[in-house]
């Protein structure tokens, strides 16, 4: 048997919508811009268009314009109904109509749109189908003040459904403040009926699956014998709990008046008609489209950047022998082709193609030896994107390598070209233990650099005595490994990671040194993009030779990062206007969507 959930089409609202009317988008265009020069939300632009990502419109790109709509009836919010269930696995299945998102799937059962997506293994949560089969699963409630109670409690009440003498007989309880303390406190492992949470939001059947399995909550009971009304004291979610026989076996104790002093009852506030919208790893939280129709294979015109800088400090040990130095860099990628290449079960999805611009300069001294260098590089950036990993690879064009430097006697200017194909860089992320929800060793970097840089130009002078350079002076290869140890969010929008760092690297030239480099780092991110990584206190020595390196510091920031972040933080609660958009059978046949997966890496 198979639980199919139906969306009611009479539920919909009646609208009349005037003839289509087509926007051709100009350079400098903007959807706010767009919608103020035609007079309509750009809001609605962007639903009726499938623009997931609002911020981001091309040149050429063609919009369809919503025109103002005459309500005839008031809009109803679909209501879903349970047809059939699924007796072998207790699983309840979801049948996926037009206009769905999986915010709105969960928000009509009730149930947690991020373990629906868990669940049914969707990586790109922002991206479902018509007539998609959908497991819905038991609801778990994992972090007690996770996501307090924003509403009042008459919205909860109202969202409980209980019978109309137990309804009011609870409500005069709340309005009188007469409780009791629920014997044992809501207990770890407890399912109970239903659960508020955020600002207006219920979850239905909620186990409570909690770090530490001894816990319990302290919680008042406002309910009628066996119908619990449950107020958290903790985070303020109001919870139903209908108790069945056996399921509690303790010893009923005779009720009395406890004396504590009273506590304050939530104040009425304003009744939001619609729930905040959570983000995910993605774009998921704008309105739906009326239509999600799958990405089409092929080529892509589209714009994606990355842009870091950073820099870093070193100095020998011993500090008896006195060499020190620092270096700052600033790298940019530019890709704006794409190909799609298969679906989520393909090893390898995506492909993006565009330009890349690296610069860095460096200044220190080696005893007496003062100096300084700059580097330039530019060339070709490629992306490759899978389920769970994506890898960057620059390959430069052109590139100057300069230094210069002296100590009494002794001059040094060299310029070494680095032109293709001398110049390589190459970054892969795997993250399929973060996807899947796993705190410890989420993810892991690999990163390989290659520098083999030719003598252009030089002269070394001793006492004015010109000397022969080293045809392999400022060649380089290294690899390294960083691996993050552990996922540490103290807020849900906010991942705090700390990370060991392991670094090979060859030298050539007349010694030819190997050095080795470990240390630990820690990375931030925000709205699931890595925003800053530092480095403190690495270690690097000489493999075979007695030089040795201390790096106090070293980092990163990631301003792409940060603005996408912004993008990302600035998505609001859709109200109800924002979602009275319709458009005509025809247009419904024009709208697509896109997957521009926007994503910041960089190769340190």
């Amino acid at each position: 048997m198979i639980t199919i959930l139906l969306l009611s089409s009479a539920a919909m609202a009646e609208t009349v919508v005037n003839s289509k009317q087509v926007y051709l988008v100009e350079k400098g265009d903007y959807l706010c811009k767009i919608a103020q020069k035609l007079g309509v939300d750009w809001k609605g632009i962007a639903q009726v268009n499938g623009i997931a990502e609002p911020w981001i419109i091309h040149p050429g790109q063609k919009l369809v314009i919503p025109q103002k709509e005459i309500l005839t009836k008031k809009a109803v919010e679909p209501k879903a109904e349970i047809v059939e269930t699924n007796s072998e696995k207790g699983q309840k299945i979801y049948s996926v109509q037009p206009g769905d998102s999986l915010y709105k799937i969960g928000h009509q059962v009730r149930a947690n749109w991020e373990e629906i997506a868990l669940a049914n293994k969707i990586i790109k949560p922002w991206i479902i189908y018509p007539k998609q089969k959908l497991v819905i699963p038991q609801n778990v409630w994992r972090k007690v003040g996770g996501n307090p109670y924003k509403g009042t409690w008459q919205w909860a009440l109202d969202q409980f459904n209980l019978p109309p003498k137990i309804k009011s007989q609870v409500k005069n309880n709340i309005e009188s403040n007469r409780f009791q303390w629920l014997e044992n406190g809501l207990r770890n492992g407890q399912v109970v009926d239903s659960i508020t949470f955020g600002k207006n939001e219920i979850w239905d059947n909620v186990k409570c699956s909690w770090f530490d399995d001894r816990k319990a909550e302290s919680t008042k009971d406002y309910g009628v014998g066996n119908i619990h009304v449950l107020l958290v004291f903790k985070c303020g979610n109001w919870v139903l709990w209908k108790e069945k026989p056996g399921i509690r076996p303790i010893e009923k104790k005779p009720e009395k008046k406890v004396d504590v002093p009273p506590v304050p009852v939530y104040s009425p506030q304003p009744k939001a008609k619609f729930p905040s919208v959570p983000l995910f790893k993605g774009p998921a939280s704008f309105p739906p489209v009326p239509v999600y129709v799958p990405p089409k294979k092929g080529r892509t015109i589209f714009s994606d950047f990355d842009l870091l800088a950073g820099g870093g400090k070193y100095r020998t040990i011993p500090r008896s022998y006195d060499a020190k130095g620092h270096y700052y860099w600033t790298k940019g990628r530019w890709r704006f082709l794409s190909w799609q290449l298969g679906d989520d079960s393909k090893l390898l999805q995506e492909l993006q193609l565009g330009l890349f611009g690296f610069a860095a300069r460096g200044r220190g001294n080696d005893e007496a030896y003062n100096y300084r260098w700059s580097q330039l590089n530019w060339g070709l950036t490629g992306k490759l994107i899978g389920p769970h990993w994506d890898a960057d690879i620059d390959l430069g064009i052109w590139g100057k390598l300069k230094n210069e430097g002296g100590s009494g006697l002794y001059r040094s200017e060299q310029v070494d070209s680095i032109h293709f194909p001398r110049y390589l860089s190459a970054h892969l992320n795997l993250y399929g233990r973060r996807d899947k929800g796993e705190k410890w060793l989420p993810k892991t970097e690999f990163n390989a650099e290659m520098r083999w840089a030719k003598v252009e130009a030089h002269n070394h002078y001793w006492d004015d005595n010109r000397l022969k350079p080293d045809p392999n002076d400022n060649r380089t290869l290294a690899f390294s490994v960083r691996q993050a140890i552990y996922d540490f969010e103290p807020t849900k929008h906010f991942r705090v990671t700390p990370e060991f760092n392991l670094v090979y690297s060859r030298e050539y030239g007349y010694e030819e040194p190997n050095f080795l480099q470990i240390g630990p780092s820690v990375t931030l991110g925000w709205y699931n993009q890595d925003i800053i990584s530092v480095s403190v206190f690495n270690y690097k020595r000489q493999l075979g030779g007695p030089a040795r390196q201390l790096h106090p510091i070293a980092g990163w920031i990631s301003l792409s990062g940060i603005i996408k972040a912004i993008h990302a933080s600035q998505i609001k609660e859709a109200k109800p206007e924002d979602l009275k958009v319709s458009a005509t059978p025809d247009q419904f046949s024009e709208v697509t969507t896109s997957d521009s997966n926007l994503l910041i890496f960089a190769t340190y």
